[in-house]
């Protein structure tokens, strides 16, 4: 039996089933199907929070604002370096 995967994750054969059997679903994009506007509201959320989910933007951000912050002061160091030593008589600086 194949690996099934999404998203380069193993799923399991009821997940994979409960994922085919819901993208079988609601395979018409959201505007073609007939929903009042609080159902389209609705499938609309519900649509983003299973992209969000499926892609981990959370973990991604996440991740993002810590290497972020870590990298603050090493590159506040190289700046104030690069500063210091092509600063120039007329910013008050004295070179040695």
């Amino acid at each position: 039996m194949p690996k099934r995967t999404v998203l380069g994750h193993r799923v399991s054969a009821e997940s994979w089933q409960h994922l085919h059997d819901h993208n079988e679903q609601d395979s018409a994009p959201i505007h073609l199907q007939h929903l009042s506007t609080k159902e389209r509201w609705g499938a609309i959320v519900g649509l983003l929070g299973r992209r969000v989910n499926a892609a981990q933007i959370d973990q991604t951000a996440a991740a993002m604002a810590y290497y972020a912050i870590l990298s603050i002061f090493p590159a506040a160091l190289i700046v104030f370096n690069l500063v210091s030593r092509v600063a120039s008589p007329a910013l008050g600086c004295v070179q040695p």
